[in-house]
């Protein structure tokens, strides 16, 4: 038997397990997976908003950059500083090893896909006999609904791939496996109960409608349309045949098509006429258009600017853009995933004790304008904020011996040079 299914079963019988106590609830509240059309007209789904460029742009840009910093488990030092734990179990699963089929980037990306376009991403926790993380499952959005039972949190995982879940079988316990919050990692979008995140495309489908319309309506239009770029008038008389003209048509094409053939001169004899056309008053609409929805879905999902619109803000270095996209966008983003960590894989005896803490480390972010990112280490070396060593590694340098707690004090064994003596001091030591 394969490993994937071993795990698969390992998997199904530790959610039975775990669901033995839930039979006939007496209240619950259950998220509402959206679909349909929006008001334009066109169907909206996962694929057909993916299918816009400016939101694969904006969802690959977020959850990207997400997976790609380190979330470190971090332990408090007596003299105020912190330093990475690489032993506990959660942090090698988000930072080496989080299930033997995936990277640590590649689960963290797709959670974050999930919850951008979902409003949840969702990963089982597997514990060991002594109840510690030893991996992270992620769970389709379509495969799972989150519940409140009796005050107390669940997760319905369906038993079929891509079959969501339904609510009058919701509580079978032959199709679904019921999974308490405290094994899932659960990262939300925006809530409105706090309990699971609002579904992002069944609430903005209408803007996205609008968007897959207006592409499909600029494709419909190059395709079925038939404008020419320009027309060229002939004198009455002039091509004796349609087989005359044709030649003629392609000749010119031949001589003036294609970027080789770019400003070239060209000649019309006989009186004829080259007239270019406009463009018409619908094309510019639909190029507005296209602008404006490059600005809805920058607004959707908290970008300060995207690709392709110039009405953005600018900025005067790359870590600056970086640094407003860290706080007008990831940073909410770095709460959810830190808070839910914290309160999921950590020890029980650690959790509430802020001993040791979840936390991104955001420094590659900063590295892409060396001349700023030398500029701002030199101002922190310059207020003993950084170290000689902890501004050669933002660098990318080796640490130096012996100069790890060099804030601006003399180095070791070596005492400041004192001011010449004043000749009153001197006859005083005569």
């Amino acid at each position: 038997m394969s490993h994937e299914i071993k795990m698969a079963e390992r998997l199904g019988k530790t959610f039975n397990a775990l669901t033995s106590g839930i039979k006939d609830p007496a209240s619950w509240l259950i998220e509402a997976f959206g679909g349909g059309k929006a008001k334009s007209g066109v169907k909206v789904s996962v694929n057909s908003v993916l299918g816009l460029p400016p939101v694969w742009f904006a969802v690959q840009k977020i959850s990207g950059h997400l997976a790609g910093l380190p979330l470190n488990a971090k332990r408090k030092l007596p003299d105020g500083g912190s330093e990475i734990v690489r032993t506990s179990p959660g942090h090698k699963l988000l930072n080496v090893s989080p299930n033997h089929l995936m990277t640590p980037f590649q689960l963290k990306e797709l959670m974050m896909i999930h919850a951008l376009l979902l409003g949840n991403g969702r990963a089982y926790i597997e514990r060991n006999s002594l109840g510690q993380p030893v991996g992270l499952i992620p769970v389709l959005p379509e495969n799972c609904q989150t519940i409140l039972v009796n005050d107390q949190k669940w997760h319905l995982v369906s038993k079929e791939t891509g079959v969501s879940a339904n609510i009058s079988t919701a509580f079978s316990e032959n199709e679904y496996w019921k999974v308490p919050d405290r094994d899932m990692l659960h990262v939300m979008g925006m809530s409105y109960n706090g309990i699971w995140g609002m579904h992002v495309i069944d609430i903005l489908r209408d803007p996205f409608g609008l968007g897959i319309a207006g592409q499909d309506g600029s494709a419909s239009a190059l395709k079925n349309s038939g404008r020419p770029g320009m027309v060229i008038t002939a004198p009455p008389g002039m091509f004796r045949s349609s087989k005359e003209a044709s030649e003629f048509l392609k000749n010119f094409e031949t001589k003036h098509e294609g970027v080789e053939n770019s400003g070239k001169v060209g000649l019309l004899r006989e009186g004829m006429q080259l007239n270019t056309l406009p463009i018409s008053a619908s094309d510019a609409q639909f190029i507005e258009q296209r602008q404006f929805q490059r600005v809805d879905i920058a607004m959707i999902f908290g970008l300060e600017s995207i690709l392709g619109d110039e009405t953005g803000i600018t900025y005067k270095s790359i870590t600056e853009r970086n640094a407003a996209f860290i706080n007008g966008c990831l940073g909410r983003w770095f709460n959810k995933w830190e808070e839910e960590c914290n309160r999921k894989l950590l020890p029980e005896q650690l959790r509430d004790s802020g001993y040791v803490c979840y936390e991104f480390d955001t420094t590659p972010l900063l590295k892409g304008d060396p001349s700023t990112l030398a500029d701002y280490t030199r101002k922190m070396r310059e207020q003993f904020a950084l170290s000689t060593n902890e501004v050669r590694e933002m660098h990318g340098f080796n640490p130096v011996e012996g100069l790890s707690d060099d804030y601006g004090s003399e180095p070791a064994g070596q005492s400041p040079e004192q001011p010449p003596a004043t000749p009153e001091e001197q006859s005083d030591e005569a």
